[in-house]
């Protein structure tokens, strides 16, 4: 069974056509209606914010409001039009855009950057916590080891001594630095231990050849002896370079993981908190002067954020003049919350490059 729109290639083409050009026409019909609903909403700000209009500005946009699109067929269309420019240049950079963003899309926009944030403070602040904690304890087992080396060298010079009066000089004055060896050699175990619990690999830790709980102290009769200290010191040694291997061990599976973390990951999350703070501020500028308009340029500021992010944490530290420096993470924030400084410091860079070049 065969249709009229089958015979009839006119009525073909009407059928398809006609729908576009009524969709044209309604389009075409509405502009001077959303140019007259715009207009209105520009008078009721003006008058909200004690803007001066003059009364035939407001009467004309007033009277096109109450006769709708009859408004622009009449020959004080022309009239009408330079009414609602001069409207716009008094209320500007306010328009009915930003009026309609403001009123309708403020809320989703606030509570989009408020999980956002939220949601890098949720990432940022365990990581950093985690890595203060572990650099702490990094710094302090390094800075043991140098004592405990010093001392170790020391003691084992004075009491490698011959003679009887040397010796008995000797004794009283190593007495004291074994006992502090002994307390730097238990101080880098039980700071050793604790940074192993940063560590995702378990270590078996080995206290040295001697048996029994006082591995790592002093005999408690121990005397002035020049034998017993020497015994002392030499059960000590045995098990300190025990004590000291597992230390490097476990320092060097811990910088492994969290100097990644520290050079590759947090510079992004702080670019990005920076960005996602600049964003804040500017939409709470905007919000209150009634400015807000959405755009595709807040996205750009997050790629540029995380990128300058990721290239921050290839540097160690970041000089800003008369001896000063700031942290790799606290110039990724800096360049998420301005991205000008991260452009600044690429072209300052190129510019030190090319005079190293230069012959």
């Amino acid at each position: 069974m065969t249709s009229q729109l089958d015979t009839d290639p006119q009525a073909f083409l009407g059928a398809v056509i006609s729908p576009a050009v009524r969709r044209v026409g309604a389009r075409r019909r509405a502009e001077p209606a959303t140019l007259l609903d715009n207009a209105g909403h520009l008078l009721r700000y003006a008058v909200e914010a004690g803007i001066d209009v003059d009364a035939d500005t407001s009467q004309r946009i007033i009277q096109a409001r109450i006769e709708g699109d009859s408004a622009w067929n009449c020959a004080e269309a022309g009239r009408l039009a330079s009414a609602i420019i001069k409207l716009a240049a008094l209320v500007h950079p306010v328009t009915a855009e930003t009026l309609r963003a403001c009123r309708e899309q403020a809320y989703t926009t606030i509570r989009n950057y408020r999980g956002m944030a939220c949601a890098l403070a949720v990432i940022i602040l365990p990581l950093s916590m985690i890595s203060f904690v572990y650099t702490g304890l990094s710094n302090a087992v390094t800075a043991d080891l140098a004592v405990a080396n010093q001392l170790a060298v020391n003691l084992h010079a004075q009491l490698n001594t011959s003679g009887a009066p040397t010796a008995s000089t000797a004794a009283l004055n190593s007495l004291p630095d074994l006992q502090q060896y002994a307390a730097t050699i238990r101080s880098i175990r039980a700071r050793t231990k604790q940074l192993a619990w940063f560590v995702p690999v378990e270590f078996e830790f080995r206290e040295g050849p001697a048996d029994g709980k006082g591995r790592l102290e002093l005999d408690p009769s121990l005397s002035n002896s020049v034998p017993e200290l020497v015994n002392n010191l030499n059960r000590l040694t045995a098990a300190y370079q025990n004590v000291r291997s597992d230390a490097k061990s476990v320092q060097d599976a811990a910088s492994l993981l969290y100097g990644a973390i520290s050079a590759c990951i947090l510079p992004v999350l702080y670019a990005l908190l920076g960005a996602c703070a600049y964003l804040l501020r500017v939409f709470s500028e905007q919000v209150a002067s009634q400015t807000f308009r959405p755009t595709y340029a807040a996205s750009a500021r997050f790629v540029i954020a995380a990128i300058g992010g990721a290239i921050v944490g290839l540097f160690n530290n970041f000089s800003i003049g008369q001896g000063a420096s700031l942290s790799p993470l606290a110039v990724a924030f800096l360049v998420g919350y301005a991205a000008d400084i991260f452009f600044s410091f690429l072209e300052g860079s190129l510019q030190n490059f090319r005079k190293s070049k230069a012959p």
